[in-house]
């Protein structure tokens, strides 16, 4: 999972979970996020105080603000992207990856 950019809704399940008492590895067993991202996470819900029941989640603005992308993290392109001549129509026009029937005759096989 590294490398994976989160939504904020992923960041407030997992501090609903983190609200409920759920271990790391649990969070984590549920693919929601890795181990790694989760600490970060407690640690920084900690500093902040949401884990504290009596207390409100933090709104959608205030995930973002504190979670967003790192600008540090250079966006990586997808890999089709990169190689779009590997992606051609199949009925494009260019030799087939088929043996006609007048070639195999020529050989002598059938």
């Amino acid at each position: 999972m590294s490398n994976r950019r989160f939504e904020v809704f992923e960041y407030r399940q997992v501090l609903v979970r983190m609200r409920q008492g759920d271990s790391d590895r649990d969070i984590a067993g549920a693919h929601l996020m890795g181990r790694s991202k989760l600490k970060t996470v407690r640690q920084v819900a900690l500093t902040h105080g949401w884990l504290d029941r009596g207390r409100p989640l933090p709104d959608d603005a205030e995930l973002a603000g504190i979670f967003g992308r790192d600008p540090k993290v250079r966006r990586r392109r997808s890999w089709n992207s990169r190689r779009p001549t590997l992606y051609r129509s199949t009925s494009a026009p260019g030799p087939s990856s088929r043996t006609s029937p007048a070639s195999r005759s020529r050989r002598g096989s059938s």
